[in-house]
């Protein structure tokens, strides 16, 4: 797919990425003059039997997305197909992924920790009250701009990438910020969202996830018998209140957790009141760069 040199109306510019779902390439909008990111869905994830209520449900799920706007949440403005190739047109957003940041600067002071969770919260909340879960929120989904503003990616898109339909092996990159009934095939619901953010927050702090274990399996059995590693014993300077926090949204089974995204939140901020004033700062140091709104 990467020699094609226009999707529908759209001018493509350059490869910004690719992934287990397809590519994503920076483009121009010729109608309204402005830059876009587009998402290419690999045509065999639609193809064969099931494929096409698969794609009807993928345009449903888009539209409800693209019908809610928040500042936390990266925009979808279009969605088409072009000669059997379904595609998705995104806000551009210029900054890192999450991803990124963790990996290059490693733990993040708790303010700044704080600060980024808790605009995945307020988008999540959002999604929640609209009747959208994202299913897929790890660090590559979360774009930090250089004010260290926060935009969630791949809202309406994650169904299709856990499908039946997706390739296999490809669910193996993010066994780690996934709920227990998630990895298990159960009822997911916005609880399974607030389990990952809890993975993230702590991951965050620490520049470590709270599970171990190289495949699903291990990681449930983590999970299921020993719960997410002492999070003061990796940095003590995290007070006693964000501990239980953490492991509250972390908790084995749903109804133990979060009652939603504001409980989290509120319960987050009241934490963070307890930390000495030092630590509650942190740094601005994203590097903007134009980037696609995540990982393919």
């Amino acid at each position: 797919m990467n020699n094609i040199r226009t999707i529908g109306r759209y001018r493509i510019e350059t490869l910004l990425g690719t992934g287990a779902m397809g590519e994503v390439y920076r483009a121009h909008d010729p109608a309204i003059d402005r830059s876009v990111a587009i998402k290419v869905v690999r045509p065999e994830l639609v193809a064969g039997n099931g494929g096409e209520q698969l794609l009807e449900r993928f345009r449903r799920e888009a539209r409800a997305a693209g019908r809610r706007f928040h500042p936390n949440i990266v925009a979808i403005w279009d969605f088409g197909d072009d000669n059997g190739m379904p595609f998705l047109v995104m806000e551009l957003v210029e900054g890192q992924s999450l991803d990124q940041l963790i990996r290059s600067s490693g733990p993040l002071a708790p303010g700044r920790s704080v600060a980024i969770i808790t605009q995945v919260l307020s988008a999540l909340g959002f999604a929640h009250g609209n009747g959208i879960v994202h299913r897929d929120i790890k660090p590559s989904n979360i774009m930090v701009l250089q004010d260290d503003q926060v935009k969630v990616a791949d809202f309406g898109i994650a169904r299709l990438e856990a499908s039946e339909f997706t390739i296999v092996g490809d669910l193996l990159g993010t066994p780690a910020y996934m709920a227990p009934e998630q990895l298990s095939g159960g009822t997911i619901d916005h609880r399974t969202d607030l389990f990952a953010t809890g993975v993230i927050l702590f991951e965050m702090l620490t520049g470590v996830k709270p599970f171990r274990g190289k495949s699903i399996t291990e990681i449930m059995s983590f999970m299921e018998k020993r719960g997410p590693e002492d999070i003061r014993a990796l940095n003590p300077a995290i007070p006693e209140a964000m501990k239980h926090v953490i492991a509250k949204s972390l908790a084995f089974e749903p109804p133990q957790r979060y009652l939603d995204a504001a409980a989290f939140s509120k319960a987050v901020a009241e934490a963070m009141s307890g930390m000495p004033a030092e630590l509650q700062r942190g740094p601005v140091t994203s590097e903007a760069q134009p980037l696609p709104a995540s990982d393919a």
